[in-house]
């Protein structure tokens, strides 16, 4: 390798390294203190850098939460509809989709809980939200597709797989897999009664 070839990418992988250290102080101190809450000097501070270095980088509030949510999403690993496949039973299938949710926000739940207050004020945050959202109305559509479910059903799972959902029941005293079991039966029955034509009154 030529020297000035050989310089550059040094210095590439300076950078690289660089906005890496900046992302990871970004994605810390949004759990800890919120996003509106951390500033650039906090950043800075955090990653050993100069502000100047970290405003180059992201410039902006949204360019922050731009860059560090794929970290976020990692870290959630937020399921998919493939978590059903091979998943006949109701019960089973209920199981999984509340299992599976409920561990991901376990995972994830300093990021969710810090952006929550945050939504409103920030754009790139607010997509985010709105694209997990997304997310998990589409696993719900998934778990019951086989099964015909109601409008009404399909709305009480898509309550029933909230982040304040699995929140309140941590902070009442389940833990997650109990939580999740609980949450599944619950459902389970709400499907079971309008299938039946017990109605809304069974739910």
């Amino acid at each position: 390798m030529a020297p000035r070839s050989y310089q550059l990418g040094k210095r590439a992988a300076s950078i690289e390294e660089t906005r890496r250290r900046i992302v990871d102080a970004i994605v810390a101190l949004h759990a800890e203190r919120g996003v509106v809450a951390t500033t650039a000097l906090d950043v800075a501070r955090r990653a050993d850098v100069a502000v100047g270095t970290v405003l180059r980088h992201f410039p902006s509030l949204d360019a922050m939460v731009r860059a560090c949510g794929p970290v976020v999403h990692a870290h959630l690993r937020f399921p998919t509809p493939s978590i059903f496949d091979g998943v006949t039973d109701l019960d089973a299938r209920l199981r999984r989709l509340c299992e599976e949710t409920f561990r991901a926000y376990e995972r994830g739940a300093r990021w969710i809980a810090s952006a929550a207050p945050d939504v409103d004020k920030v754009p790139a945050l607010a997509e985010g939200i709105a694209q997990l959202d997304a997310r998990r109305r589409a696993l719900v559509d998934a778990a019951l597709a086989p099964f015909g479910a109601s409008d009404d059903v399909r709305r009480l799972a898509v309550a029933l797989t909230m982040f304040p959902v699995w929140q309140a029941m941590i902070a009442a005293g389940f833990d997650t897999p109990d939580a999740a079991a609980t949450t599944a039966e619950l459902l389970t029955h709400a499907q079971r009664a309008a299938a039946s034509g017990a109605g809304k009154d069974a739910i």
